[in-house]
């Protein structure tokens, strides 16, 4: 069934437009219980997890999910960049959590504080736990026992891609975006923001183009206006 008319899809993108962040996770999660393939579900997971609900570990789970159905394209080149953030955002979190407290007086490390090497070795050995868990528990969650899926999640970073496309800048000094098909207020946000929490942003300023909806269509012009000139929605 594709996500546009699976109900659980729906409910779901309607309550993260509301900013019903939880109750929008559980939407998608329910839509990937009845389907376990759907691609943009695993997409707007991954979005919920690492932008609203701080849990990078399942935010790369569901985007590598997406990146098993979705290979090549523009999409794909974007969530892998988002993907790469999140990792590296991750395991910077690791090392302060676990670096070794300085003590001033003393710039020597003591004898029996852990080596570089440790720390590394402590690092993967965490990374490596968190991912088996949260693939068990997505596996659970997502697909019958004897269909699931036993690839692991990924850690290696991906190659680096070009950088996204940037909106159209007009000689008026405006700045606009050309939706492209299945788009949303809160991924045109993040590709031009770098976070969807400024979907609500977009949406009053394009409510002569949006009538009321906040649904987008494919080649919908919309405004990008300047988050130095707005008031940030609250997220």
């Amino acid at each position: 069934m594709p996500a546009e008319k699976d109900p659980y899809y729906l409910r779901g993108m309607r309550l993260e437009q509301e900013g019903k962040h939880e109750k929008a996770t559980a939407a998608f999660e329910r839509c990937l219980r009845r389907n376990p393939e759907c691609a943009k579900a695993h997409l707007q997971l991954g979005i919920l997890y690492e932008d609203m609900l701080n849990d990078a570990v399942s935010a790369m789970y569901h985007y590598d999910r997406y990146l098993q159905q979705v290979t090549q394209g523009d999409d794909a080149d974007m969530v892998r960049r988002w993907r790469q953030r999140t990792e590296t955002a991750y395991y910077e979190r690791l090392r302060e959590t676990l670096a070794p407290a300085t003590v001033a007086e003393d710039p020597k490390p003591a004898l029996d504080s852990p080596t570089e090497s440790d720390q590394e070795r402590q690092l993967v050995e965490s990374v490596r736990q968190l991912q088996t868990e949260i693939q068990q528990l997505r596996q659970q969650l997502a697909q019958p026992a004897s269909t699931a899926d036993a690839r692991p999640v990924a850690v290696a970073a991906k190659p680096t891609s070009p950088p996204p496309e940037q909106p159209e800048t007009p000689p008026s000094g405006e700045r606009y975006y050309t939706v492209k098909s299945g788009d949303t207020l809160s991924e045109v946000s993040r590709q031009v923001y770098g976070t969807s929490k400024h979907w609500a942003l977009l949406r009053d300023a394009n409510r002569d183009v949006l009538n009321g909806s906040d649904r987008l269509k494919p080649g919908m012009q919309i405004r990008i206006p300047s988050l130095k000139s707005s008031t940030e929605p609250k997220g």
